[in-house]
């Protein structure tokens, strides 16, 4: 939560930017929240925050239904492509991580949202646990099923 000013300063760079939305907590309504940083990059598409009422860990803010689209159809699967060993170690640092606090056991079927190209499903997949995607982009579904096995799904 050190960042949380860097955040706010990005967070208020936004505010005449019309291809993201400011919101509440999803769970309790919420205005106030502290950034968490979980070492990875989130720039373009916001930041994860804590809520200071609830705890709920959220995304704040969030990207409107136009710009998640276009971002998807052009940017993402490229930028994806280019980092997909860093995906590969994080996947692999998240997993870690659950195992310190987590049965891996009780946490079978997992369902990822987001699941890209599928590093954190084979991570956990290797784990012994059973899993399955949604992704939004048509070509790193099809690739985490080709490449991987996986059951991932496009959708949005």
């Amino acid at each position: 939560m050190r960042n949380t000013a860097r955040v706010l300063a990005w967070y208020d760079q936004l505010a005449d930017d019309s291809d993201f939305i400011r919101r509440a907590c999803p769970l309790c309504g919420g205005d106030e929240f502290a950034a968490l940083e979980i070492g990875e990059p989130v720039g373009r598409v916001g930041h994860n925050v804590l809520c200071a009422n609830c705890g709920l860990i959220y995304q704040n803010p969030v990207m409107t239904l136009e710009a998640m689209a276009r971002f998807y159809e052009s940017e993402y699967v490229t930028n994806y492509r280019d980092s997909e060993q860093m995906a590969r170690s994080l996947a692999a640092g998240r997993v870690r991580l659950l195992k310190q606090h987590v049965d891996m056991s009780a946490i079978s079927p997992e369902l990822e949202i987001g699941s890209a190209y599928g590093a954190y499903l084979v991570a956990l997949r290797d784990e012994g646990v059973e899993v399955a995607g949604v992704e939004p982009s048509r070509e790193m579904a099809d690739s985490a099923r080709r490449e991987h096995g996986l059951a991932v799904t496009a959708s949005t």
